[in-house]
């Protein structure tokens, strides 16, 4: 998850500084990943999502005396992919809206918290294939929460579904979870079968 506290201090240091490559590098490291497999989710091209991440990557660079007076940059960056992802596909496909329950996504949690150091690597196998299973726009909604530690309003407003929207498909998540990880233990209560001679 990405941490709050840390990114203010890098977004101070960038913003006053105006020339504190080191700050902006961390900056960029900490939200490479999480950028590019959201837009990966949204164009499904690699090479163009890379690309966008680093236009709006580079864009924070050149508006770096004002970084500072963005609220929360987690979510500004978002907002930007996601328009500038929007902006590819209606040049691109003629598109202007995308669906989220069109959205595909493939990632591992980059951002383990301390929660996860306690879950066995069994559990985690389990977890990440439940994830992976969940459907499109509830898996979406789910790492953008839960990976990405973005606010149940600001993945509404990202993803322009209603709050509601998000805490249903948050519930339905966390419902298939609890069930793949019920049905697990099941299984390895199972007693030995015997074979009978």
């Amino acid at each position: 998850m990405i941490n709050a506290e840390d990114i203010d201090e890098l977004k101070n240091l960038v913003s006053k500084s105006g020339n504190d490559e080191q700050a902006y590098t961390r900056l960029y490291h900490i939200y490479f990943t999480s950028l590019l497999k959201f837009a990966v989710s949204l164009v499904h091209l690699p090479a163009i999502a890379e690309e966008i991440v680093s236009d709006v990557l580079l864009q924070l660079w050149r508006i770096r005396e004002d970084v500072g007076s963005i609220n929360n940059l987690t979510v500004y960056l978002f907002t930007c992919i996601r328009n500038h992802s929007l902006n590819y596909l209606g040049s691109k496909i003629a598109v202007h809206k995308i669906y989220t329950d069109n959205i595909t996504l493939d990632m591992a949690c980059p951002y383990p918290d301390p929660e996860q150091a306690f879950i066995s690597d069994e559990t985690h196998r389990i977890l990440a294939k439940a994830i992976n299973l969940l459907p499109p726009r509830c898996q979406i909604i789910f790492r953008l929460i839960r990976e990405d530690g973005l606010k149940y309003r600001e993945v509404a407003a990202l993803l322009n579904i209603s709050q509601k929207t998000v805490e249903a498909q948050i519930g339905l998540a966390m419902k298939r979870l609890a069930g793949a990880l019920r049905e697990s233990r099941q299984i390895e209560n199972l007693p030995a079968l015997r074979v009978v001679s």
